[in-house]
């Protein structure tokens, strides 16, 4: 049981200190990230990147920061961050910031930070380049809700404002029922804004699928009925992202069960 006053007394007596509030701002910003992210993010404000890991390794056991590790193809172990209980409900009760995301929720479902670390690699390579995107996030997904964006990128591109639609299809879960149901979400919004998906600006828009492997999208699209081509779609894949833009592909279902015809798609515009 986290308690508020003592949160409070920490923020005051500075046990919970400046360095810590400038992860915390990151955090309230991208919501999930891995270390590694989290360390680039941060890398301005600290000498030395062991100290971002002694700060919330040290304010995880007074619940202001939360994680857990996974274990990556390589057999590492890779961290994933998120605000902690205290910090939640400080924001919440005292800061009054609405939106945020519920720590216990995060935990209890860890695909949801998992994925959110992985859609926000892409946030951060466009960041990298100076785009610069506004995001937001859905909020956590509960049994009943209706489906609705994972998250939402508003960039300045090359050739003007561009919405990215993203979505992440994680091969643990049900990917095929998961992208059945945001196939027709997004259909369900093109009906109901003449024909487009919604765009800043009067701007272009895409559904950007973010997936781990070219093999992945292969056996994913290949099992789809149709894949419609009434919005612009793409798949921007985990394992390619060195080259990051040229990570991004299209995918056509061919012409015999389970074929699927994948071409890189040129995204120099990001």
């Amino acid at each position: 049981m986290i308690n508020i006053d003592m949160t409070m007394r920490r923020l005051q007596n500075g046990e919970i200190g400046p360095p810590d509030l400038t992860l915390t701002r990151i955090l309230l910003s991208w919501r999930c990230l891995t270390e590694r992210q989290l360390r680039y993010l941060a890398r301005h404000y600290f000498a030395k990147g062991h100290e971002i890991a002694s700060r919330l390794r040290l304010l995880q056991k007074v619940g202001w920061f939360d994680g857990f590790y996974i274990e990556t193809p390589e057999g590492k172990r890779e961290y994933i961050w998120m605000l902690g209980l205290a910090a939640f409900q400080y924001y919440d009760l005292i800061e009054g910031i609405e939106g945020l995301q519920d720590p216990i929720s995060l935990m209890r479902y860890k695909d949801n930070p998992i994925a959110m670390s992985a859609v926000n690699e892409f946030r951060l390579q466009l960041e990298e380049r100076g785009r610069l995107p506004a995001a937001s996030y859905a909020p956590v997904w509960r049994k009943g809700d209706e489906p609705r964006p994972y998250m939402v990128m508003k960039v300045q591109s090359e050739q003007g404002p561009l919405t990215l639609y993203v979505e992440r299809l994680s091969q643990k879960g049900k990917p095929l029922s998961f992208m059945r149901k945001k196939i027709e979400m997004y259909e369900a919004m093109l009906a109901q804004n003449d024909g487009k998906l919604p765009s800043e600006d009067g701007g272009a828009a895409m559904v950007v699928w973010s997936v781990g492997s070219l093999q992945a999208i292969e056996e994913i699209v290949g099992s789809m009925d149709y894949i419609p081509e009434s919005f612009f779609q793409a798949f921007l894949v985990d394992e390619c992202l060195e080259n990051f833009p040229h990570a991004f592909f299209l995918a056509q279902k061919g012409r015999r069960v389970g074929e699927v015809n994948l071409q890189p798609l040129q995204m120099d515009l990001l």
